[in-house]
């Protein structure tokens, strides 16, 4: 939480870490009061004989809010603090989505891509270059090819043979050729729904030797 914390110095802010290691300050010898009607704007106090009981700006480093305390009438206030939950929420958000991945990710494949050391997740690459290159060869060819001629060269990506520039272009290139195909394929541009239906149920006759 207090890497979201900022203080307001003249027209702009400074990081609450900062802010403190400037003026040797700790920030549990601090204490928050809410300001009315501003949305996550504090009043700052400072309490250097620790005898005034403030809660300091948060309670642990776990603390997901920060702390306000009583503070006596007559102190001094000594800066406005701004806490930015927005940004924090949507920080442990991010936190929470990545170690939930991290628990259900598949390990054999993530320590491939660890092991090949070119960051990033090579058998995803493996697809989308194939994916587009048959692309490619439906709008040229008019067929499907799924017994695939470049088979070592695929795989050689999927050990990581490649950098990721490498692939990045590799790909762009073939996406914009597709692209291009699509222009003047003969293609139609939608399937012949009765056909695919028709073809559905042949295949099913066939699977469950119906005859009707």
């Amino acid at each position: 939480m207090l890497d979201f914390c900022f203080i307001i110095a003249g027209n702009g802010s400074l990081s609450l870490r900062a802010w403190l290691s400037k003026q040797l300050w700790k920030q549990e010898n601090c204490g928050l009061a809410k300001i009315e009607h501003a949305k996550g704007m504090y009043a700052l106090y400072y309490d250097e004989t620790q005898t005034l009981g403030y809660k300091g700006i948060v309670a642990t480093p776990e603390s997901t809010e920060v702390s306000c305390s009583s503070i006596p009438k007559e102190e001094t206030l000594c800066a406005y603090l701004f806490v930015n939950h927005e940004a924090y929420s949507s920080y442990c958000k991010s936190y929470n989505e990545y170690f939930s991945w991290v628990s259900e990710r598949n390990e054999a494949r993530f320590r491939g891509t660890m092991n090949h050391g070119q960051g990033y997740d090579a058998k995803n690459m493996m697809h989308t270059i194939g994916l587009l290159q048959q692309a490619k060869e439906i709008l040229s060819k008019s067929e499907l090819q799924v017994q695939r001629f470049n088979r070592e060269e695929l795989l050689r990506i999927k050990n990581g043979a490649y950098s990721y520039d490498e692939l990045f272009v590799w790909s762009q290139k073939l996406f914009q050729e597709v692209q291009e195909l699509c222009l003047h394929s003969l293609l139609p541009v939608a399937p012949d729904q009765d056909r695919l239906r028709q073809q559905l149920v042949d295949m099913r006759k066939h699977l469950y030797q119906i005859k009707l």
